[in-house]
């Protein structure tokens, strides 16, 4: 029985008129992973694509011959849900930013911190529903990206929309940032 928050939740969506939101269908081709350096190494537990963060999402990006990037995700694990059987806002949130960073790796080949993002939610996702995402490259001034991403449910319906601003930082400002060096075979990745 569903309970009376989650109902009232589903009812507010569909009398905004969220629920109406259609994007153009996402292809998502598997036989093109993104590799996102060292995303699978110890120096490396992002929450969204790590296969070495065991409570992370884990979700799978691949990369699209226009400027974009796409994901797939099937969200199964009860604990990213916030209200009963909806998926946390938090959560993704942080898969669109994970896609917008993919996106500007696999074609940039620059690693890029996020300045600042807008999003707006459209519709809730269920927990078990299978979520994908296109992010794509619309514009970039010398050391500034700025990407677009539409996530989209089972049935095609928009989710999450929005952008982000994105700085690519010298290795210098990267080691300030994080405190680690790279090792040297990713600092083509920083701008000089």
């Amino acid at each position: 029985m569903k309970s009376a928050l989650s109902l009232f939740l589903q009812l507010m969506f569909l009398r905004l008129g969220w629920h109406k939101s259609k994007s153009a269908p996402i292809k998502v081709n598997e036989d093109r992973p993104v590799i996102f350096p060292f995303q699978n190494s110890e120096l490396h537990q992002g929450f969204v694509n790590s296969i070495n963060n065991k409570s992370g999402m884990q979700a799978q990006f691949y990369i699209d011959d226009t400027n974009s990037v796409t994901c797939l995700w099937q969200n199964t694990a009860s604990h990213f849900q916030g209200f009963s059987g909806i998926i946390h806002g938090g959560v993704l949130v942080a898969l669109a930013d994970e896609l917008m960073a993919n996106c500007l790796v696999s074609h940039k080949q620059k690693f890029g911190v996020t300045l600042s993002s807008r999003v707006q939610w459209k519709a809730p996702v269920k927990v078990g529903e299978e979520v994908k995402g296109r992010a794509h490259l619309a514009s970039s001034f010398k050391k500034f990206v700025l990407i677009k991403f539409v996530i989209v449910n089972s049935k095609n319906q928009e989710v999450l929309t929005g952008h982000g601003l994105f700085y690519l930082p010298t290795q210098k400002q990267f080691k300030k940032m994080t405190g680690m060096d790279l090792p040297q075979d990713l600092h083509s990745y920083l701008r000089n």
